[in-house]
């Protein structure tokens, strides 16, 4: 057997690390979960809480990628972006919940315009009328930051500018090509972070934090 993923155990093709078969082995190339997975271990130079956030999401990511392995049907999906979400949701939760700000645990429908347009927003957190939405995604480039404007900019031409805030936040290192287009989309959308590299996680938490006790 060619060995194509230094994770693997060539003798009975299984994964040493999901303790399960291969679910690549017929294709001879290495799946998405090993590039998550070591950038999930991967914490030198990340900022405290985005060592938090990954580490409340490995084990979930173990597990939820041990599921697909055993019944790797076509179709399924969230097995990084699931245990993604719920570790910034939990992080959020913990950091914001002194200042009486509510975090939603689980993702939640929120109208972006009237009664008419609603998202299922990643993360919700409010406060006495104010409301911050956080879009969670492993990977950001173009088509995620334009989705996520595009909703932002309904919200907040609705609702208006200061009760509002929508950010996003990716597993993957920010890059440096996209901030001139995250730039151009501001005053909607208020910031893009990372769990990998700068602009931190981290400064979210303290952004959010300041949105929340400003008068």
């Amino acid at each position: 057997m060619k060995r194509f993923c230094t994770r693997l155990d060539v003798s009975d093709a299984q994964c040493r690390i999901l303790k399960e078969k291969c679910f690549r082995t017929a294709h001879g190339e290495k799946c998405e979960f090993i590039g998550h997975y070591k950038l999930v271990r991967d914490s030198k130079g990340n900022e405290p809480l985005a060592k938090q956030a990954k580490q409340i999401m490995e084990p979930r990511l173990i597990e939820e990628w041990k599921s697909f392995a055993k019944d790797p049907r076509p179709g399924r999906k969230r097995m990084t972006g699931g245990p993604l979400e719920e570790a910034i949701r939990e992080v959020l939760k913990r950091e914001l919940s002194p200042l009486k700000v509510t975090v939603y645990d689980q993702t939640k429908q929120f109208y972006v315009w009237q009664d008419n347009v609603k998202i299922l927003a990643d993360c919700l957190a409010e406060k006495e009328g104010r409301k911050a939405i956080v879009s969670v995604k492993c990977w950001l480039g173009t088509e995620q930051i334009r989705e996520t404007f595009a909703y932002a900019y309904l919200a907040k031409t609705w609702l208006g500018q200061r009760d509002i805030r929508v950010y996003q936040i990716g597993l993957f290192p920010f890059e440096e090509r996209l901030k001139p287009l995250v730039d151009a989309c501001k005053p909607y959308l208020d910031g893009v972070y990372s769990l990998s590299n700068e602009p931190y996680f981290d400064s979210l938490v303290k952004e959010m934090n300041k949105y929340f006790t400003t008068t």
